[in-house]
């Protein structure tokens, strides 16, 4: 049986840890000025040994959200080819790929944040 790894807790680390700001997985009543949401959206296995989610990033920002988004694709394209590690072992980072986004998605009820969104799909092998 092939047993994936906690591929959203292996993003939000390795996001974390190359941006230096909260990442996170929910939205809270007080949000940091300046932090990124990471939700698993789907994905399948890509075969055997790979495992292919698709995250969403939603990059929320006073100043700069779109650049932010840029950064969380530089830093996942960056981690290609590494291994991330994280509570009960590591992974291995195959490819990152864009599925969708940048896009700007400000939201009506919270104007004073800035909101960019990006969709990739990231290849982690599930037997490293």
């Amino acid at each position: 049986m092939v047993a994936r790894k906690p591929a959203t807790q292996i993003i939000v680390r390795l996001l974390a840890s190359a941006l230096g700001i909260p990442v996170v997985t929910g939205l809270g009543s007080v949000r940091p000025p300046r932090f990124v949401r990471v939700d698993r959206v789907g994905g399948p296995m890509v075969n055997r040994a790979i495992d292919g989610p698709h995250f969403s990033f939603d990059c929320w920002d006073a100043g700069d959200a779109e650049g932010l988004a840029y950064a969380v694709y530089s830093a996942l394209r960056s981690a290609e080819g590494s291994y991330i590690d994280y509570p009960g072992g590591r992974a291995w980072i195959t490819r990152v790929e864009e599925v969708g986004g940048p896009a700007h998605q400000p939201h009506p009820d919270i104007p004073e944040q800035d909101r960019w969104v990006l969709t990739l799909r990231v290849g982690i092998a599930v037997d490293s």
